[in-house]
């Protein structure tokens, strides 16, 4: 038990350190633009990142048998929760394009054929976004946390907070690629809410395709509608008000409708 106990401990450490690595990995960035300004946007698809995690799975495969739920079984048991986190989803998405910047210069100055690009690439980076890091934060991280706790009534509610605490915090290593601290600040207010709201509907459905997926979809909202710059919060603090709201409700939704599962399984 002891030993099973210091294996979990290594491999939450093991990912902890993965979660850093993909934080400092190179990244390609992908210039969107017309003849006269090649650069009016810019896509930064996450290829270190992708590296590392890749590199990542088998380890935590075979030394530590993790099992990260690559797989969706009976997903129509589960219509009503994956409704319910649909929801803070689209409000995200509206918000997205509501505070963008870069609306305008995507209608008015991007040929095309340059906006089908940046649609294309902003998404592959959104989704190689998601996978890396629904792996790390729900896959790993919370896993881990879920074992170390299993003896706890409410252990799986802890893992959820912990990890989610971690994958917020996270976000403030995107000070260190020049982001403001504004917006840095409003990505770990909410990246904490949604990462509660994602821990409950993986360990609900025991399967990482739905945080893929509802990650994946956020995160192409911001990277195509704000690819010129980072909307101004300064003049609509609201927005991380009302998106970390709606996250927690919805993961107190989630939580009071499945808590049998929750108290009862480890």
């Amino acid at each position: 038990m002891a030993m099973k106990k210091t294996s979990t401990i290594l491999f939450l450490v093991v990912s902890l350190i993965v979660s850093y690595l993909y934080g400092i990995a190179p990244n390609i960035s992908l210039g969107i633009g017309n003849n006269n300004e090649p650069t009016l946007g810019i896509i930064t698809i996450p290829i270190g990142g992708l590296i590392v995690v890749l590199l990542f799975l088998p380890i935590s495969k075979f030394i530590f048998a993790n099992k990260f739920g690559f797989k969706l079984e009976n997903w129509k048991q589960h219509k009503i929760n994956l409704l319910i986190i649909s929801i803070p989803v689209i409000m995200t998405i509206i918000f997205n394009v509501a505070t963008s910047i870069s609306l305008n210069m995507i209608i008015n100055k991007l040929p095309s054929g340059q906006i089908i690009v940046g649609i294309i690439s902003s998404f592959i980076a959104a989704l190689l976004v998601g996978f890396i890091e629904e792996i790390i934060s729900r896959g790993a991280v919370f896993n881990a946390l879920k074992k170390l706790l299993s003896n706890s009534r409410h252990g799986v509610l802890l893992a959820s907070i912990i990890s989610s605490i971690i994958f917020g915090v996270s976000h403030f290593m995107n000070l260190l690629s020049g982001s403001d601290f504004i917006y840095t600040l409003y990505q770990v207010i909410y990246a904490f809410a949604i990462g509660l709201c994602l821990s409950f509907i993986y360990f609900i459905t025991r399967s990482l395709i739905i945080p893929i997926i509802a990650h994946t979809l956020v995160d192409w909202s911001d990277f195509f509608f704000n690819m010129s710059g980072q909307p101004d919060l300064q003049n609509i603090s609201y927005v991380p008000i009302i998106l970390t709201v709606v996250y927690l409700l919805t993961a107190i939704m989630l939580y009071k409708r499945n808590s049998n599962i929750f108290l009862h399984s480890k």
